[in-house]
């Protein structure tokens, strides 16, 4: 069960990346009848997940805990503490991604309420790294999102316009990746609509 809810969130979580640029009539006008949003997930990340307990195991209820650390951040004022955590290496469309999650408030099939942090880095060795942030990962630049969820059908997602990677230690898979991050977003339907992430700590299992 672990392993089905691992191997989806990758390809969701992944699919950001290869399609964030795919539909040109969104880009063009995302207010536009029929013009479909091409990074919009029906199913937020996480919604399956029972919470964080640090150890990458246990769970209720069909979901299945796989928190591993901490991942802490400020926005507009108010600061979040992920209730899950994790790091977690992926592989889509030939391009080998590593991604740092940190997702505050969906716990579970119930509740559809939160926020969450997703940073993509192509083709990632495990070293003391300083990123620049952006919405497509590539040779030195990190893609980060901020999501904004109301309900399942509903959320706000801005892509990462400017901003700072810095990974501090990683001690590879099963062990913990360390550091900070900052960053500027504007939202992916409204470019008016910015969101500015300060303070961001994290220390991530690797899974």
């Amino acid at each position: 069960m672990k392993s089905i809810f691992l191997a989806s969130l990758c390809l969701i979580s992944s699919a950001l990346m290869i399609t964030s640029c795919s539909n040109g009539d969104y880009t063009a006008n995302p207010g536009k009848s029929g013009a479909s949003n091409p990074i919009y997930q029906p199913t937020p990340i996480g919604v399956n997940v029972t919470g964080g307990n640090g150890n990458g195991s246990g769970g209720n209820g069909g979901g299945y805990s796989i928190a591993g650390g901490s991942f802490t951040w400020s926005q507009g004022g108010t600061n979040y503490t992920s209730n899950t955590a994790y790091a977690i290496d992926t592989t889509a469309g030939g391009v080998h991604l590593f991604e740092l999650v940190g997702i505050q408030g969906l716990t579970n099939a119930s509740n559809l309420q939160g926020k969450y942090i997703l940073v993509q880095i192509a083709n990632y060795a495990s070293s003391t790294t300083t990123y620049s942030l952006g919405g497509v990962a590539s040779s030195g630049v990190a893609a980060a999102y901020y999501y904004d969820v109301a309900s399942a059908t509903s959320q706000k997602i801005y892509i990462a316009t400017t901003g700072t990677l810095k990974i501090t230690s990683d001690g590879g898979k099963g062990n913990y990746i360390q550091g900070t991050i900052s960053f500027d977003a504007e939202s992916a339907a409204d470019t008016t609509q910015k969101v500015t992430v300060t303070n961001g700590q994290f220390k991530l299992k690797r899974y």
